[in-house]
């Protein structure tokens, strides 16, 4: 899979949600391709291309905690902070036990809102797991 292929398939994604259906399906190749450019992408700093190429992973696959997380990573790095907050829970929610990390990450996302209280929460959620 070429960038034209990417390119052109998130411009039609991002035309209409409902056209998800007609694009050809990924298979595993194809989908650790995009997964390895996105990854290389915040690797590189450059979180803001990185999110689209991890949300159109996501959108075929809902359930891949691998994707959201590195969804909710580059949404972190690019300091959409509120999004990363989402998707880190997500992780969390769908393999918590995998996934306790998600949790500090979501207290340093609320801590960079100025949201005390809830990077508070987090935290002790986070060191209680850690025991």
């Amino acid at each position: 899979m070429n960038q034209i292929d990417i390119s052109a398939m998130m411009q039609q994604v991002a035309k209409n949600a409902n056209e998800l259906a007609k694009l050809p399906i990924l298979d595993e190749k194809q989908r650790n391709y995009l997964y390895n450019m996105a990854a290389q992408k915040c690797q590189a700093g450059d979180y803001i291309n990185a999110v689209p190429l991890f949300q159109f992973l996501v959108l075929f696959d809902r359930t891949d905690v691998n994707s959201i997380k590195g969804l909710a990573g580059a949404l972190h790095g690019a300091a959409r902070y509120s999004d990363a907050i989402n998707c880190y829970h997500m992780t969390y929610l769908q393999d918590s036990m995998n996934h306790v990390d998600s949790l500090f990450y979501m207290a340093d996302c609320n801590i960079k809102l100025n949201k005390l209280d809830e990077a508070k929460k987090e935290h002790s959620r986070f060191f209680k797991l850690c025991k």
